[in-house]
Order: structure tokens, then C-alpha cells, then sequence
């Protein structure tokens, strides 16, 4: 699976489950498909506070752990050597994908 592939995977994986609102805290918690954002820049950004960014961040993750539609995605990620994504420059998609491991 290359990096493109990898991004796809991930991305339908958060639209699958995810409301909107979650989808654009975690693309701007993790930069995907923009600049990563510490918690005080996203709660700039957003104008929302850092505790409801916090808050729907983790009711995101667990929502997608919790899917029905992760499974497969964890199956195919467990088979890629996420570290060598991680050289590839593929960077909040790599953080993504281990916190859903980590919680899985």
C-alpha cells in the first residue's frame, strides 16, 4: 500500500464514521490535508475552546475505535510498517493511525 492509498484508507475511514464537526477537529489536530495545529492554535482557528476541542478529539477516536468499520481498516494497518510511513513524510495520518491502534 503506498502513501496515497494509506491517506485514502484513513480519510474514508473518518468520513464513514464521523460527523463533520469531528472531521475537522482531528484534520486540524493531526494536519490532514493542512498544517498541524497545537491546542491553542486550533482553538483560534476553530473559536472554539481548547476543553470542547479536547473533549470532541477524544469522542472522535473512540467513536472511531469503536466502528464497526475499523476492523479492517486495523486489519490493514496492522500489516504495514507504519514507521516507514512515518519517514515517508506521512505525518498526521501516521499519528491517526496510532492512536487507533493504540485504543483498539
Amino acid at each position: 500500500m503506498n502513501q496515497q492509498e494509506f491517506e485514502k484508507m484513513l480519510h474514508d475511514l473518518l468520513l464513514s464514521v464521523l460527523d463533520s464537526n469531528e472531521v475537522k477537529i482531528l484534520s486540524t489536530r493531526y494536519g490532514l490535508g493542512c498544517v498541524t495545529q497545537s491546542i491553542k492554535k486550533a482553538e483560534q482557528t476553530l473559536g472554539i475552546s481548547a476543553a470542547t476541542i479536547r473533549k470532541i478529539e477524544q469522542q472522535a477516536i473512540s467513536k472511531l475505535v469503536n466502528s464497526s468499520k475499523t476492523g479492517p481498516v486495523v486489519d490493514q494497518l496492522s500489516k504495514l510498517n507504519l514507521a516507514e510511513y512515518q519517514t515517508q513524510g506521512v505525518g498526521g495520518y501516521w499519528l491517526l493511525a496510532m492512536q487507533i491502534l493504540r485504543y483498539y
